[in-house]
C-alpha cells in the first residue's frame, strides 16, 4: 500500500511537469505565432510598395511611348521640312 502511494505522488508530480511544460510550450507557439503575424503584415506591407511601384513603372512606360510617339511625328515633321527647304532652293538656283 505504500508503494502505490508514492507512485501516485510521482505520477502526479509527472502530471505537473507535463502541464508546466506544455504551458511553456504553448508560450512558444504563441510568441512563434505573433512573430509569424509580424512577418505577414511586413510582406502585405512589401506587397503594396510593390503595387505602388509597378503602377508608378507603367505610368512611366505610358509617358515614355507617348514621348517616343510625339518624337517620332517632329521628326518627320522636320524631315519634310528640310526637304521642302532643299527643293525650295534647287528651285531657287534653277531659276537665277
Amino acid at each position: 500500500m505504500l508503494e502505490i502511494e508514492v507512485i501516485g505522488l510521482e505520477d502526479q508530480k509527472v502530471i505537473e511537469l507535463l502541464k508546466t511544460l506544455m504551458d511553456g510550450i504553448n508560450k512558444r507557439f504563441d510568441e512563434i505565432d505573433k512573430r509569424f503575424d509580424e512577418v505577414y503584415r511586413r510582406f502585405d506591407e512589401l506587397d503594396k510598395r510593390f503595387t505602388k511601384l509597378e503602377q508608378r513603372m507603367d505610368n512611366l512606360e505610358q509617358r515614355f511611348d507617348k514621348f517616343e510617339a510625339q518624337n517620332k511625328l517632329e521628326h518627320q515633321q522636320l524631315m519634310q521640312a528640310i526637304r521642302e527647304v532643299d527643293n525650295s532652293r534647287f528651285e531657287i538656283r534653277r531659276v537665277q
